[in-house]
């Protein structure tokens, strides 16, 4: 049977292989012979009491199928330089397809690629398209764990004064436009020219949640553990990277989104203390929760990897 396609290991790549070899109804013992795979980080007894407890872990890159070959696949992305926004977020969804970030090529302009100022989705075949659009750079985004839903950090362009536009907190639905180039912050009018004029078809998503300017939102996670307390969990966590554009210092922290009847309420601070007396000591970039139920937070500026954790001192 051909496996060629299956690559990038996920959950329902695998589920689609178990359907073809019509073992879908088998009881996970009988299937237990046939998942011969290889996982990255994880061992072949961890792997086996995963799949006998029916609850593998498959979102890991599949690197190897025993007796099988499998085919490198690649997809082409627009060129890092030169640009503004050079990064590349990639994250799977509940849906087993692949999602992928895409920033500005410029401060503000209208683009030449239209693959900029997106969120593109590819299938397992490596076919993709344009999930969302009109987002400047949103480089941070998760899937929210009880509803499935996607959610977006997006930030603000520059030149405005130190104040405006802000930083945004998007829900991103299929085929939506939230506003870049042409609005900004709650669909106000862009008063930086750009080259294209407004589409007129054009219906702008506002953000779900505005944030400071310049902030620089970097990162977007749900905490999936259990070992904070009930109001953390499944929260929204986002890193706010920290501003370079005005004098000022802004951002440079880690916040909570609190959410009211399935909508962002505002934020609270989580972890601070980046800057002191005007003196930047670290940048809070990405954001995961740890297989023990702690927080991990990367710092870009100091290399350095933080824990958070609860429970008593």
């Amino acid at each position: 049977m051909p496996l060629d396609h299956l690559v990038l290991g996920l959950q329902r790549a695998l589920d689609r292989l178990v359907r073809r070899l019509r073992l879908g109804a088998a009881p996970l013992p009988d299937r237990r012979r046939l998942l011969i795979v290889q996982i990255d980080g994880l061992s072949q007894a961890v792997l086996e009491e995963a799949i006998a407890k029916g609850r593998a872990p498959f979102l890991a890159r599949l690197v190897r199928q025993r007796g099988y070959r499998m085919a490198p696949m690649s997809v082409g992305l627009p060129t890092s330089t030169p640009a503004v926004h050079t990064s590349r977020t990639i994250g799977f969804g509940p849906d087993g397809r692949l999602y992928v970030s895409i920033g500005s090529s410029c401060d503000v302009c209208t683009e030449g690629d239209p693959r900029r100022t997106t969120i593109q989705v590819y299938d397992a075949e490596g076919k993709g398209r344009p999930f969302a659009t009109g987002l400047r750079n949103a480089n941070g985004f998760d899937f929210e764990p009880s509803t499935g839903r996607l959610w977006a950090g997006d930030n603000g362009q520059d030149g405005l004064g130190p104040d405006f536009p802000p930083d945004e907190v998007n829900l991103v639905e299929d085929g939506k436009h939230y506003g870049f180039p042409f609005f900004i912050g709650n669909n106000r009018p862009n008063p930086t020219p750009v080259t294209e004029s407004v589409p007129a078809s054009l219906s702008a998503v506002a953000p779900a949640l505005e944030l400071p300017a310049h902030v620089a939102s970097t990162d977007v996670r749900f905490y999936t553990g259990t070992q904070f307390p009930a109001a953390y969990r499944n929260a929204m966590f986002l890193t706010m990277h920290g501003s370079t554009a005005i004098p000022a210092k802004v951002g440079y922290k880690v916040i909570r989104v609190r959410m009211k009847d399935g909508r962002p309420d505002g934020f609270d601070d989580f972890m601070t203390g980046f800057v002191k007396d005007g003196v930047v000591s670290g940048r809070p970039a990405g954001l995961i929760t740890g297989a023990d139920g702690a927080l991990y937070v990367s710092d870009d500026n100091k290399g350095f990897i933080y824990r958070v954790s609860y429970g008593a001192r």
